[in-house]
């Protein structure tokens, strides 16, 4: 296995400008009990952070997206952060899940606009 792919900290910056422009910043809460600070991703429009890698993915290439739209792959939150991501930049969506999948995310990414495909299997 080679080296993990460095990414380096303008990157990080920024992503982190695009996604501001679109997402809001997750909340942090205190857990008295574990004393520990954590962070609120629930709050985020999809419930999950997975629309924060969704989408900086699609704002990389917005305008590839909108002219190819995109596919993927997930039975549920990650698909759930695509089709949010397609949805704001106007790219059609077409998002695979296993016949399987919990009704409630298909439902969700079916709401945001994008095409659900499913399979046998998951």
């Amino acid at each position: 296995m080679g080296d993990p792919e460095q990414v380096s900290y303008e990157t990080i910056r920024r992503a982190g400008r695009l996604l501001a422009q679109h997402l809001p910043p997750s909340r942090v809460v205190w857990a008295e009990a574990a004393g520990l600070l954590l962070k609120d991703e629930g709050s985020l429009p999809t419930g999950s952070f997975k629309v924060r890698g969704a989408l900086n993915r699609l704002m990389t290439d917005a305008a590839r997206a909108r002219r190819q739209g995109v596919v993927a792959a997930s039975a549920g939150n990650h698909g759930l952060g695509v089709a949010y991501a397609a949805r704001l930049l106007g790219a059609p969506a077409q998002i695979v899940v296993p016949a399987g999948a919990v009704a409630v995310k298909v439902t969700g990414i079916r709401s945001l606009g994008a095409e659900v495909i499913q399979v046998a299997g998951g």
